[in-house]
């Protein structure tokens, strides 16, 4: 009997042991979810919406797996997908604060400020102390010319011991728009001394120093966020943008040789480096520094482009044509956006030339 007994209780474990392994529904859509979040935060837009589509497949009402891929269409630049997404997501569950949230960021951008009002009252009745909502609110009342409500809001927040970054920075766009300067400083200053390590911040007072001709102290407030963020391109790129409008071109250079030493396979380095030059009217520097771009990384779509653009507007339009061939060479997938951009730009090449069956076939 001992034996039998002990027989139940082994197939009893075996069982529970076989059921936790495999994993049922629920728990496979929290790992397809868990790993979405994790490869969106380290910015790895493609494979993280891939996770949640998962994620969805499992459970069609998993609203938070749809607030999610929102945010990963906004990374990815297409804020017309975010809104689908966004909008899914309340749809399943009304009380998404979070997607409300962003849907009345997305009208406020497209100046749909009713809309966005909207849903700021939406978020406030539910929760009425939600710090986003009330910046989405202070937000609202600033684009309808009422700054003075924007800046009460703001003030209470801070009143209230609010650190957000965001809080201090739209309190200085609400000190700049009605003309005070002095408050515009006072709001950002403010907020670096809530928020030391807040590079938004730091940036933000290098382009009130800039704009008041004061380029030591910007300088100054760049360097710093450099020190926060160190990988940080265009952090570099601006402070080689104030060493040359010092007068200190050889400094400037200096920096911008440093940004793609440091990384010469992060496509973004070469493109804002050579987009400093073409600011400036420096083609055959702009050239050279893509051509060293696409020599380390054979295979980026991405310089080619900048480089295709440059010849374009260059009049160098056979040799535009040549890389955009090379790009759809690249791109393995006829569908993929950077075959369609190719795509795209040989038809617009073509058109311009009033060789209509060639843009046809490309369109």
């Amino acid at each position: 009997m001992a034996k039998r007994n002990r027989l139940l209780v082994l197939c009893v474990v075996l069982f529970v042991a076989f059921a936790f392994g495999c994993g049922g529904p629920e728990e496979k859509k929290l790992k397809f979810f868990n790993k979405g979040k994790e490869l969106y935060e380290k910015g790895q837009y493609t494979e993280a919406k891939l996770e949640f589509k998962n994620a969805i497949q499992i459970d069609t009402k998993y609203a938070d797996a749809y607030y999610m891929l929102g945010m990963v269409e906004m990374r990815s630049g297409n804020p017309r997908g975010a809104y689908g997404a966004y909008s899914k997501a309340v749809e399943l569950d009304p009380k998404h604060l979070k997607a409300h949230l962003e849907i009345g960021r997305l009208y406020l951008g497209a100046r749909m400020v009713d809309k966005a009002q909207e849903e700021a009252a939406l978020i406030l009745k539910e929760d009425p102390k939600n710090e986003e909502g009330l910046l989405l609110q202070s937000a609202v009342y600033l684009a309808k010319q009422d700054p003075g409500r924007a800046r009460g809001i703001l003030e209470g927040l801070i009143g209230q011991g609010a650190t957000n970054p965001d809080v201090f920075l739209m309190l200085s766009v609400v000190s700049r728009q009605t003309g005070d300067d002095k408050g515009e400083g006072d709001a950002i200053r403010r907020g670096i001394q809530a928020n030391p390590k807040s590079v938004n911040l730091l940036m933000a007072l290098a382009d009130h120093h800039v704009r008041h001709k004061r380029l030591g102290e910007a300088t100054e407030a760049v360097k710093k966020a450099i020190e926060l963020e160190p990988g940080n391109v265009r952090f570099r790129v601006a402070l080689a943008t104030l060493y040359w409008g010092s007068g200190r071109q050889a400094e400037a250079t200096e920096v911008l040789t440093a940004v793609t030493a440091a990384d010469p396979k992060k496509e973004e380095a070469w493109i804002e480096v050579a987009g400093f030059y073409l600011q400036r009217q420096k083609i055959d520097d702009a050239e050279r520094e893509l051509k060293a771009g696409i020599q380390q990384n054979d295979k980026s779509v991405k310089i080619r482009f900048a480089l295709g653009e440059l010849y374009a507007n260059t009049g160098r339009v056979d040799q535009a044509v040549a890389l955009l061939k090379e790009c759809l060479g690249i791109a393995k997938d006829a569908a993929s956006p950077e075959a369609i951009q190719a795509k795209n730009a040989l038809a617009k090449i073509a058109l311009a030339r009033q060789d209509l069956a060639e843009a046809k076939k490309y369109a």
